[in-house]
């Protein structure tokens, strides 16, 4: 959600692939258009016209799902949550652009101690 919300808030067009039944309700709950299945299956990719998409958001927990969604989506850019730094590389090579996920959960959660006051910024 960290990632949808923004989105959405900007006027973005967004649709989450996941295969989690308790996730797609929490998104049908919130009116977030979304779509079940496995992210890393091509004829889900199909269906949900990742080929098209402006952008893809892979944040599986397997860099070969992210691997192969940058395989089917040639050209469209995509960010993929990676893990160890080997696993950036690999994304990095096949054309993605990686977020480390410990240094994503760190401006995270930063962002919130700012804006909650527990922390001053020094700007």
């Amino acid at each position: 959600m960290w990632t949808v919300k923004p989105l959405l808030a900007k006027g973005e067009e967004v649709l989450v692939i996941d295969d989690d039944a308790a996730v797609c309700r929490a998104l049908a709950k919130k009116n977030i258009p979304f779509l079940r299945g496995d992210g890393a299956e091509e004829e889900v990719l199909r269906k949900a016209g990742a080929r098209d998409a402006k952008l893809v958001i892979a944040s599986m927990r397997r860099v070969g799902d992210a691997l192969t969604v940058l395989h089917y989506v040639r050209g469209v850019p995509v960010v993929a949550r990676v893990f160890e730094n080997a696993d950036a590389e690999r994304v990095k090579a096949a054309g993605g652009i990686p977020v480390m996920n410990s240094q994503a959960a760190a401006d995270t959660f930063m962002a919130w101690l700012e804006a909650n006051d527990q922390v001053e910024t020094g700007n």
